[in-house]
């Protein structure tokens, strides 16, 4: 999984970090297709840690999903035809444009933070497919974060143990390339007080999938009717959470 990051520059030109992010994905891809072909060990040192990846040999290839619909901050990236371009619609153009890849490449177009990334990857994908080794890749002044949310929404929400078919989860982190120091900084010490508020205040209060259905379709922004429609009106959001508020997601 992809973690999407910042509007696109334009349909295959996602943010620079983001590329890096996208780079991994596809060199993973291209390691574990390999291995299928010339039917490698693979219990290969290559694979290090993430070696489980591989293992469903019901798969021809390992399938990526880039996440993310954009950002609730800036406006959108608007094709000539008057459709948005996701950020993760960027990732999948450019992965195919720069690597070639373009089968067992997917979408997730509703998510606008990291909860939602979290929580639409699995309920839209992930447990549909029964994917159970998940790699998710970002940023490093996103990681821990991103840790934080994805072991909450896959590991601990409604996730009894079904004949050894639990989640497992790995992290890869990619550089802070095409950002500023000041700006990774900055960026460090917003997502580790985010990260505090989720695990402190998000977390023990919301322990199933429907609690975070309920949070984000009665409380989040972005996903609850009443406030799009305040927001399509041009009215601003004067009952968000203060972390909504505070941009903190």
């Amino acid at each position: 999984m992809v973690q999407g990051g910042g509007v696109p520059d334009s349909i295959d030109r996602p943010k620079q970090y983001v590329q890096r992010r996208c780079d991994e994905a596809a060199k993973l891809a291209k390691i574990i297709g390999d291995l299928k072909k010339r039917k490698i060990n693979r219990e290969s040192s290559i694979l290090g840690n993430f070696r489980q990846l591989s293992t469903n040999s019901e798969l021809e290839s390992l399938p990526i999903l880039c996440l993310s619909a954009g950002t609730s901050h800036l406006p959108q990236l608007m094709s000539e035809d008057g459709l948005p371009i996701w950020e993760s619609l960027a990732c999948a153009s450019y992965l195919a444009e720069h690597h070639g890849l373009f089968q067992d490449v997917y979408v997730e177009t509703t998510s606008y933070d990291t909860i939602g990334n979290a929580y639409f990857a699995r309920t839209t994908h992930a447990d549909v497919n029964g994917w159970r080794h998940i790699l998710v890749i970002t940023s490093e002044f996103h990681l821990r974060r991103t840790k934080t949310i994805f072991d909450w929404i896959f590991l601990l929400c409604d996730n009894e143990v079904r004949n050894g078919n639990e989640y497992q989860l790995f992290y890869l982190s990619t550089p802070n390339i095409g950002l500023p120091k000041d700006v990774v900084e900055a960026r460090k010490e917003r997502e580790a007080k985010s990260e505090q508020m989720v695990r402190e205040k998000v977390i023990p209060r919301y322990q199933t999938l429907r609690g975070v259905w309920l949070f984000l379709n009665k409380s989040h922004a972005l996903h609850t009717a009443s406030k799009l429609v305040e927001r399509a009106k041009g009215k601003r959001d004067t009952s968000a959470s203060d972390a909504v508020k505070k941009k903190l997601w």
